[in-house]
């Protein structure tokens, strides 16, 4: 075999294992998602009496590390107890201010063991 050929081999190898290397760590590297929200993003609700967060799969409940906030147009919390796991679902019952607009910021531990976080408003009339 010449060396030329013994190059050509080792690249196509090398390709090879990156690409199934690749294919197997995007697979085994996803994080759950959140599926959906209630109040949902942007949404206006008159009357709220808790913030329900569904994720794509059951997050972990880690000590300490499920957090949901509620940051009112005051920049107070509103949030009035610890956050709840229940399956893919992690909620928490608020009791909102004034009118106006308020921040979701919630964490979670994702079901692979990795924190998965975000944010996003809803207004209060």
């Amino acid at each position: 075999m010449t060396l030329r050929h013994r190059l050509t081999a080792l690249a196509a190898s090398i390709g090879v294992g990156l690409v199934l290397a690749t294919a197997g760590a995007t697979a085994a590297s996803a994080h759950d998602t959140l599926e959906n929200t209630d109040p949902a993003k942007g949404s206006t609700v008159k009357s709220l009496s808790a913030v329900a967060l569904t994720f794509s799969a059951d997050p972990l409940g880690t000590d300490g590390a499920t957090v949901i906030q509620v940051i009112g147009p005051d920049k107070k919390y509103y949030e009035t107890a610890c956050p709840d796991l229940n399956g893919p679902v992690v909620s928490s019952p608020v009791a909102l201010g004034g009118a106006g607009t308020y921040e979701v910021l919630w964490r979670v531990v994702s079901s692979d063991g990795h924190p998965i976080s975000g944010s996003y408003t809803f207004a209060y009339a």
